[in-house]
Parts: C-alpha cells; structure tokens; sequence
C-alpha cells in the first residue's frame, strides 16, 4: 500500500473498534510466535512499525528484525522446522549508508530480517522512529509511539490512538520518541523526496532464488558494488 505524506495534519483521535483491536490480536500473536521460536534459539529480536504501534490495517506488513548477525541458512532451517515455508528471499539496503539487510519472507506480508551489517546506535533510534517492540514488550501487550510512512506521529492511547504530523514539529517528537532530532530530520527528507520522485528510491533492492545463500549474493555484488562492499566488511 502507497502511504503519501501528509504535510500538515493537526492532532486527532483515532478510536479503534472491535475489528480493529481482533486484528491487532492476530497480528501479533503471529509475530509473538515466531520470535519466541527465535527466541528458543537465543536469537533476539525486535518487531517493527504498525504492529508496535497499534495503528495496523489490513494489509499491514509484520516486519520482524534479528539483532545479531545469524548466517541466513540457520534462520531458513530454524523457521523451516517450525513449520513455515520460505516465500521468497531479498538483499535490500535502502541507501548508501544503512544497515545492509537479508529479508527472508515466510509469506507475501510477514519477513525476518537479518542485519549483514553491524547495527549501530543510530540504527536503533531508526527502529524508535517507527516503533518497536522486544519479545517481552509483545508479551506485556505495550504499544510504543511511532511514525507511519505518512509522516505521522502515532501515540498509543487507551482506546485508540493520537495521530499529528510530524512536519514544524520534529524537535517535540523527537523528545516523545527519545531519539535525536537528526534521525527525524534524516527519514523526513527521504520520505518526502521519494513522495516528490514517485518512487521507492531504494538503494539496493535483490530478489534471491530459493536455492540460492543471501550471503553468496551479498558478498558476488558487493565485488562491484563499494558501498556495499564498505557495510558488509565488518561482518564478512
């Protein structure tokens, strides 16, 4: 789903109803089930964007991020013999200097992804800006304030949730997230130049064969591809 940016949008409640909150349950007990999985394995791991927040709708993405790097092939074995089958795979690094990811997608809407790049304090103020939640905070039911693609902040309240944009009011949002301004600043810009271009503006987006190692592919592109090449060298 294409969520354009709304740049002036003054504050509103949203009440969630019935529907709402039993979708909100189904979704995260699908994310709460397989982090426990990862979790058996010591693998941690967070979830990411609507699903923390609460703000989903019915075609919301389930994204679900390791913190350490696993080799892609022990995540694939672990899900695999847990039931789940391997949708697709992909290479995605969004622009020269982010995080470097292995996405495996057990189906159209629901991924595990896997840093091939160290993470680093300002990877996680990324993951606060869109809110996130651990294993325990899933499990406590919490939901975390965030901002949607739309440029929204999205603060949880009893019922439902407040909604405002975040445009001439970064440094405020910044305090309620507790992250820097610059990381506000920073996603603003991007989300607002890929709204300008009308595109995705990814940096590095690719689909890996079934058959084939993420890794194999990472390493093979990264031999022409030197910022590639500079993001996965602390793990390769």
């Amino acid at each position: 789903m294409n969520l354009k940016p709304e740049r002036v949008k003054d504050s509103h409640i949203i009440i969630y109803d019935e529907k709402h909150w039993r979708r909100l349950s189904t979704f995260r007990k699908k994310a709460l089930k397989i982090m426990k999985i990862l979790k058996k394995h010591n693998i941690d791991s967070l979830v990411i964007g609507s699903i923390a927040r609460g703000d989903i709708h019915e075609k919301s993405d389930i994204d679900i991020i390791i913190l350490n790097y696993i080799p892609s092939f022990i995540v694939e074995n672990i899900l695999i013999s847990s039931g789940y089958q391997i949708f697709f795979k992909n290479l995605v690094q969004a622009t020269p200097n982010s995080i470097v990811k292995a996405n495996i997608y057990i189906d159209e809407n629901t991924s595990i992804s896997i840093p091939l790049s160290k993470l680093t304090e300002k990877d996680y103020e990324f993951f606060k800006f869109a809110g996130s939640l651990s294993l325990d905070g899933i499990i406590k039911n919490t939901r975390v304030p965030g901002i949607n693609k739309k440029l929204l902040l999205i603060k949880p309240i009893k019922k439902g949730h407040i909604e405002y944009s975040i445009i001439s009011r970064e440094y405020n949002v910044a305090k309620i997230l507790g992250i820097s301004p610059r990381i506000i600043f920073e996603r603003e810009k991007m989300l607002l130049r890929r709204d300008e271009i009308g595109r995705t503006g990814i940096f590095l987006k690719i689909n890996v064969p079934p058959d084939k190692n993420i890794e194999d592919i990472a390493r093979e592109t990264a031999k022409k591809n030197p910022y590639l090449r500079k993001m996965i060298n602390s793990l390769f």
